[in-house]
């Protein structure tokens, strides 16, 4: 079994980006995922210059912060900003959703860099109508995703796993050990 702690929301602040860096040189974080809508994604940006092996992919965001354009309106609030997630998917209409999604990525790969993987925040691309623009954008990026349903989605590369307990002010060494053993044994089981 290969192990991918992944650290999100990499541009979020200067002191999340530090966070990260110090998690990846010092303990266990092999990856983040940045939200380069956020005001310190560039900052984000000269950390990797500085540590080219942490892998960094993109942390899809539909609900923080702004847009990267002003041309998706069924996205935002009266101010701007993304709707909160309770809100966005009442609202929002999948092709400005794409819109917007591949500008992240875009703006991604504008930076010299080429991300190892795509997620989201709070998880929106397992949402019934992101995860269709998530698969047509994985594939035409040929970039991995962090999986999002317990089924293979043919044409993209997924991780076999992803434990969402993993997460919070309860993460101790313990709780990774036994998850990781109960993730063994189910394994096993499905042999």
């Amino acid at each position: 079994m290969r192990l991918i702690v992944n650290a999100d929301d990499f541009g979020y602040s200067k002191g999340v980006n530090y966070g990260i860096v110090a998690a990846h040189q010092y303990g266990i974080v092999t990856s983040a995922t940045m939200m380069v809508n956020m005001p310190e994604a560039d900052h984000a940006f000269m950390l990797m210059r500085k540590y080219p092996s942490l892998r960094v992919g993109v942390h899809l965001t539909l609900t923080c912060g702004r847009p990267l354009g002003n041309d998706v309106p069924s996205l935002v609030d009266e101010e701007g900003r993304f709707l909160s997630s309770k809100d966005i998917f009442a609202r929002a209409r999948p092709e400005e959703i794409e819109v917007e999604l591949t500008r992240q990525i875009e703006r991604f790969l504008a930076s010299g860099f080429v991300p190892t993987h795509l997620d989201s925040h709070h998880h929106v691309h397992g949402h019934p109508l992101v995860q269709p623009i998530v698969v047509r954008l994985a594939q035409k990026y040929n970039l991995p995703v962090r999986k999002f349903r317990p089924e293979p989605v043919p044409g993209i590369r997924t991780t076999d796993d992803f434990i969402f307990q993993f997460y919070g002010d309860e993460v101790s060494l313990d709780l990774l050990l036994g998850l990781l053993d109960r993730l063994e044994r189910e394994r096993v089981d499905t042999v």
